[in-house]
């Protein structure tokens, strides 16, 4: 089969439906899929049948949740989520579609919330840069992240395994796909915007991590630095674990155990093998006046478990607690507008179900809701 780009489309609008009730969501391969909007609600998303689904707090700080948004888009592979300062919420989806003559129709689309809980902007298609390529298979899960000044980047991983990367320019025209230097045998990737504001990505590649990097807010995206550590395609989270320093969290390739791997090449066991393929969800916060990550992942029994631990002193320690039902995909975590840590997952029947960190001393969760 040959992949062609998908045509762009005279007429897109972005369709807000209540979600149907026979569409449930689907298990996420991204863990950055919950996020709080500027007026202090937390938002969800997930992949459905025909679309994005979009749960939303109903006030600050929650319980309650509003049922979901259906945002209709066809024939999406694969999604992912970035937000920027300013709050907006970019949705970029990955669409692939065969046609009768079997050829396969693929291109990326992405779409803006400016705010909880509302309607999104008409999608927006931005091609492919990968044009009348055999290939027969699924391609990976894209990447997205936004910089400081609002400009959203999209990444694929291509064909041949190298990635491609288009930016939106200050004034918000688009620039042309470029394909970022590398060996070509990527085979997941995932980028995000350091606090200083400089786009990173990260691919993983067979006994290697690719890493570029801007070395000024704004400017290209360079190569930075290879690592030689074996983490499993699809399993690595990124966190910055002090300024412009990133640590990685994933499956080691071949013990099948969750570590860190940190900047110079310190690699430390964490102590928990996740599920095949699963994703784990980390986020800094102040425990007890200490500065922690705290780490979310998927069992081989399908359950979270939850551990906390010295953010860059992993090897202290992280004590897991395994919680709640079985679940399907990454676990995905974010701080709501109290600063506490809520922990979200996909139920093996495809509704949302949500954890929050109790108000008391160390990390203590509630029950979890189911949404």
């Amino acid at each position: 089969m040959a992949l062609r780009p998908l045509r762009r489309s005279r007429k897109n609008p972005t369709t807000v439906l209540p979600a149907p009730a026979a569409h449930p969501a689907h298990a996420p391969a991204t863990s950055r899929w919950l996020l709080l909007g500027k007026d202090g609600r937390l938002n969800a998303y997930a992949a459905t049948d025909g679309g994005l689904l979009c749960w939303t707090e109903r006030r600050p700080g929650g319980p309650e949740w509003s049922q979901p948004l259906f945002f209709e888009m066809p024939d999406i592979e694969h999604f992912t989520v970035a937000q920027g300062p300013n709050g907006y919420v970019h949705l970029v989806v990955q669409r692939r579609s065969v046609r009768d003559d079997g050829l396969i129709d693929v291109g990326m689309s992405h779409t803006t919330q400016y705010q909880s809980g509302r309607r999104t902007t008409p999608w927006h298609p931005l091609g492919c840069p990968f044009a009348d390529t055999e290939h027969g298979g699924s391609l990976a899960q894209p990447a997205a992240t936004v910089d400081n000044n609002g400009s959203l980047y999209a990444l694929p991983c291509n064909p041949r395994g190298r990635v491609s990367l288009r930016a939106e320019k200050r004034d918000g025209k688009w620039g042309g796909w470029v394909e970022l230097p590398g060996d070509g045998s990527h085979e997941s990737l995932t980028a995000f915007t350091t606090k200083s504001g400089k786009v990173q990505v990260v691919a993983v590649g067979e006994g290697t991590v690719q890493h570029w990097a801007q070395t000024e807010p704004g400017g290209e995206v360079e190569p930075a630095s290879t690592r030689s550590v074996c983490l499993a395609a699809g399993s690595v989270t990124p966190l910055e674990s002090a300024p412009d320093r990133i640590s990685l969290y994933g499956t080691d390739a071949k013990t099948g155990e969750l570590v860190v791997h940190r900047p110079g090449g310190d690699t430390v066991a964490l102590g928990i093998s996740p599920a095949a393929g699963s994703m784990p969800a980390a986020v800094r916060t102040v425990i007890d006046g200490h500065d922690c990550t705290v780490i979310a992942v998927r069992g081989q029994d399908g359950r979270l478990s939850v551990a906390a631990c010295p953010t860059g002193a992993e090897e202290s320690g992280a004590h897991w607690s395994a919680t709640g039902d079985a679940t399907a995909g990454a676990p995905a975590m974010a701080l709501d507008d109290r600063g506490r840590v809520v922990v979200a997952a996909i139920g093996t029947d495809g509704t949302l179900r949500v954890t929050r960190q109790k108000p008391e001393p160390g990390l203590a969760l509630e029950a979890w809701s189911r949404v």
